[in-house]
């Protein structure tokens, strides 16, 4: 199931700032070439100012309510009609 697909410049991953929780979305690079740049938390909060963080984290939680209204309209289809979502997104 595709959720989004991502160009040139956009981040991914940002929830591993607020939640020190696994990744919880696969990604795959259909390109020939990908640039991953990694920081930890630690290291965020160092370099960004807190506006940043404060800024990154409503994009965060509007992204993530994007998301789960995507989910939500696919596993509804027929495809997924007995699949119980509520489980899995209680761990969210």
């Amino acid at each position: 199931m595709v959720l989004t697909s991502l160009s040139q410049g956009i981040f991914f991953g940002d929830e591993l700032v607020f939640q020190a929780q696994k990744y919880f979305f696969t990604v795959k690079v259909t390109s020939n070439k990908a640039t991953l740049v990694a920081i930890n938390n630690k290291t965020f909060a160092a370099r960004f100012p807190r506006v940043v963080f404060d800024s990154l984290k409503a994009l965060y939680l509007s992204k993530i309510q994007h998301y789960l209204e995507i989910l939500r309209t696919q596993l509804s289809s027929a495809q997924y009609e007995n699949y119980d979502i509520a489980s899995e997104l209680s761990s969210l």
